[in-house]
């Protein structure tokens, strides 16, 4: 009976009973380096993830890690992966090389959304024509994949260095990482320059501002903060 129960979970014929977890919809090469980036994060060591895929078994060996098998599109697919529990979801293009896979990746969008309208969405994007496709879908997060290497291409020539800085600021197990915490309410109505001072004394660096779903890249240093403001900073470890 151990076996057979087993033997379903790792054909993804087991409904999943979790919350707060997330999903990684679709699967390609992409996948296991990003779930092991999600789980490298001190934050996230804890949270349960849960492929969707369809796939005749799972794409992962790690147990902790629970696999459904099935078209991640389909409410009924959605459903045995507890997607109306989940905290966040990550979207993988079909196929790295298709632009159709876009309208594949905008229908798993829509159908989470209509079973999950507040979990966080980041998409992978085959081709730059479709990022409003899927923004329409729903997507949080659309991630360009072949713009974003060319960008680092360019700028390893132009600007010696900065591949490697952004790429350190992006992995979560080794060095300083970008995140995004609200503004304490202590700092409102003071201006952008005091927060940006205080956080050097914590020994992280304010980057950016983020008000009303608009992000601020060099906020003018007497702006106000106000409740609701959202700080990108970059520490070495998660600000408490």
């Amino acid at each position: 009976m151990l076996l057979d129960i087993r033997d379903q979970g790792k054909r993804g014929l087991r409904p999943v009973k979790l919350r707060n977890h997330l999903l990684v919809l679709g699967w390609n090469d992409k996948g296991r380096w990003t779930i092991a980036e999600f789980k490298a994060d001190p934050r996230y060591k804890d949270t349960r993830v849960v492929v969707v895929a369809q796939l005749p078994e799972t794409p992962v060996t790690d147990d902790e890690i629970r696999f459904v098998r099935g078209l991640p599109s389909l409410a009924e697919t959605l459903d045995r992966a507890a997607a109306s529990g989940a905290t966040a979801a990550i979207i993988l293009a079909n196929d790295e090389q298709d632009a159709r896979s876009d309208h594949e990746t905008a229908l798993v969008a829509a159908a989470l959304r209509r079973v999950n309208p507040t979990v966080r969405i980041s998409a992978e994007l085959v081709a730059a024509d479709n990022r409003e496709h899927l923004r329409n879908a729903g997507c949080d997060a659309i991630i360009d994949a072949v713009s974003f290497t060319a960008g680092l291409l360019v700028r390893g020539v132009q600007d010696v260095g900065v591949p490697a800085l952004i790429m350190h600021l992006l992995t979560s197990d080794v060095g300083s990482e970008i995140y995004r915490v609200a503004v304490d309410a202590s700092f409102f109505g003071k201006p952008y320059r005091e927060y940006v001072l205080a956080g050097l004394d914590r020994r992280h660096t304010v980057i950016a501002l983020e008000r009303a779903g608009e992000t601020i890249l060099h906020p003018d240093p007497s702006l106000p903060l106000a409740e609701g403001d959202v700080a990108f900073l970059v520490a070495k470890d998660a600000p408490v």
